[in-house]
């Protein structure tokens, strides 16, 4: 399996610790404890459905453009070919191209996107643990549970990561080679709109040659890339027993706090 990085570690301006919101009453949501393992998801599974879905913008394309695209598809397939061989191509091509067929680029575009979702993984995480919308949406109405991790070493380990950028408005993105494949793969997934900007995220991502399988886009982290634990302020009491049993047997290291709703804010202290 190939694994491509957002960017340099050193280049990344990210926080000491990063998190994932969580609910205790789903086994597959224990596991990130139980057997440290974080899910890759498929942006299918995502609740914004625009989200690594923003379309390739073929329609804003110049004939200039459209003759560039097919030069540069000549040379990636036939590098053997010379520039003339290369300019016939590009020629014979942007005549009978239908990028001007929106019924065709659309259809295309679904292909990608289908294709796509099967070989990126994501996972999202967040800057913040005092979220109140977070605690609410993603942690059972309070009654769930925070992991916070070490940022580098979990970046590290997982292959890299960036901070999501949020837009008022959708992105342009153009075909390669105006935008190459990285500079598209950068627009479509950490930037988001700005509705979701509550959720201060964070993303790493895996990228497979082939389609992930569910074994793929589970992922076993190092124990020392945990640092802390934090109680939802409605966790029963039974939930906490077992959180805490496992923490004391196999992650003593991990801190353990405890959030409180006070004047309808998100407090944290320790347990």
């Amino acid at each position: 399996m190939k694994i491509t990085m957002h960017e340099s570690l050193d280049k990344i301006d990210f926080p000491e610790t990063v998190y994932k919101y969580r609910c205790w009453d789903n086994p597959l949501h224990q596991s990130i404890i139980k057997q440290r393992k974080v899910f890759m998801a498929a942006p299918s599974s995502f609740e914004d459905p625009l989200d690594c879905k923003f379309p390739v913008r073929w329609d804003l394309l110049t004939d200039e453009d459209i003759y560039n695209h097919y030069f540069g598809d000549s040379i990636n397939r036939h590098p053997e070919w010379s520039r003339q061989q290369h300019r016939k191509f590009a020629r014979d091509w942007s005549k009978k191209s239908a990028v001007r067929q929106p019924e065709i680029v659309a259809d295309h575009q679904q292909k990608t996107f289908r294709d796509y979702d099967e070989h990126v993984g994501i996972l999202s995480l967040t800057a913040n643990p005092s979220l109140m919308k977070m605690w609410e949406e993603y942690s059972c109405q309070h009654e769930g549970f925070v992991v916070g991790f070490n940022s580098r070493i979990m970046f590290d380990y997982l292959g890299g990561g960036g901070q999501v950028q949020y837009v008022d408005k959708i992105p342009i993105i153009y075909p390669s080679p105006k935008h190459n494949f990285d500079e598209q793969r950068n627009l479509q997934i950490f930037h988001k709109l700005s509705q979701w900007s509550f959720e201060e995220e964070y993303r790493t991502t895996r990228f497979g040659e082939l389609p992930l399988t569910i074994r793929d886009r589970t992922i076993e982290l190092p124990i020392e890339a945990y640092k802390e634990i934090i109680i939802g302020d409605k966790m029963p009491a039974h939930f906490i027993a077992e959180i805490l049993d496992l923490i004391s047997s196999e992650m003593s290291h991990v801190e353990v706090m405890k959030a409180k709703i006070i004047d309808d804010e998100i407090v944290i202290d320790r347990l």
